[in-house]
């Protein structure tokens, strides 16, 4: 079996998804103030009062692709299943930071429910790209 050789693609469309997602999260990048809640005090809030299912549907499938493009972009380095645990751990950890940052944006509400539906999103980019990210993305 020939081994073909590995093709940056899928690091180049993980970088550019990523920045769009943290595009997205932050904007508008105005009024940057700190608003004196602790960071974290999102993470265990009560479910949020005013949720909608498109709202969940899009947090989750806002993650997946850069679960899966992180997969192909990390697969030579560190192997198949490493590299889907590293792209769902980045994936949630890019979600947290993000949703950190917006405590100091006055027209962004930080969610634990944002944030867990981001994770999931990545975790199932993760297990596509393990399947399809390689043939996809390098051999496309």
């Amino acid at each position: 079996m020939t081994r073909r050789p590995h093709s940056p693609l899928a690091l180049y469309l993980a970088v550019a998804y990523a920045l769009l997602v943290v595009y997205a999260s932050l904007h508008p990048f105005a009024g940057w103030r700190d608003n004196g809640a602790p960071l974290f005090a999102f993470l265990d809030a009560a479910w949020p009062r005013y949720y909608t299912g498109f709202d969940l549907a899009a947090n989750v499938l806002a993650y997946v692709p850069l679960g899966f493009l992180l997969v192909p972009a990390l697969q030579a380095r560190l192997g198949i299943a490493a590299a889907a645990l590293i792209a769902a751990l980045a994936g949630a950890g890019l979600a947290l930071g993000l949703e950190t940052l917006q405590n100091f944006l006055p027209s962004r509400v930080p969610s634990n429910i944002d944030l867990a539906c981001n994770g999931i999103g990545a975790m199932i980019g993760a297990a596509a790209g393990m399947n399809w990210g390689r043939e996809l993305v390098d051999g496309g």
